[in-house]
């Protein structure tokens, strides 16, 4: 261990600022200070500092400026009524993997362009199609961001609100069960949400 290490150990406050101020993780700290991160975890506990559950170790994690953000009741309306309206709510199978989506595909990129400065989070990219324009969409991927943006405009859903509840689910039970494999319920999410949507189809078609 170096002399850095044993001065920042037996430090609280320099100890408090790299976990509580700067939240690294207990492996950030320790690859910065030059020891494991169960040496890192025995002095925060010597010096009575919480511990992050695992959950908000996640979020902390991977969050970023643009991962919860706060929207008004305005914004919310607007984002679930382009959803409603243009959008899909959906799991994506990557090989054994599923993905949480939400997405918005028009071929006015100035009107996804809009929905991206209202959201705040998500890319935009386009794809062609043939005897067709192009096509452009708003993604948001992150199951982290996913998981934000339907908290705060599920109340606001209609023809998606379903989806947006089965969806919210999902994205909630990876971030409990962050590095597992793939379970039987994540594809049972899947299938659920496979049929919600395909259902949605149909009754559209319908109208």
């Amino acid at each position: 261990m170096s002399k850095t290490s044993r001065f920042k150990l037996t430090d609280a406050s320099s100890l408090k600022h790299l976990y509580l101020r700067e939240k690294l993780s207990l492996r950030q700290i320790g690859r910065r200070l030059g020891c494991g991160h169960r040496t890192v975890r025995l002095a925060l506990i010597r010096f009575g500092i919480p511990i992050r559950s695992r959950e908000e170790g996640i979020k902390n994690r991977y969050i970023s400026p643009y991962s919860e953000v706060i929207y008004t009741e305005e914004e919310k309306k607007l984002l679930a009524m382009a959803i409603d309206l243009e959008g899909a709510i959906y799991i994506a199978k990557r090989k054994r993997h599923y993905k949480p989506g939400v997405s918005i595909s028009n071929i006015s990129r100035a009107l996804l362009e809009h929905i991206y400065r209202l959201s705040r989070i998500g890319t935009i990219c386009s794809y062609p199609r043939k005897h067709y324009r192009r096509v452009w969409m708003w993604t948001v991927a992150s199951t982290i961001q996913v998981e934000n943006i339907l908290k705060e405009i599920l109340p606001y859903l209609i023809a998606k609100k379903e989806q947006g509840k089965l969806l919210l689910g999902f994205c909630q039970y990876r971030i409990q069960n962050f590095g597992s494999q793939p379970t039987e319920k994540e594809h049972n999410f899947y299938v659920e949400m496979k049929a919600l949507n395909k259902r949605g189809r149909v009754e559209n078609d319908g109208l």
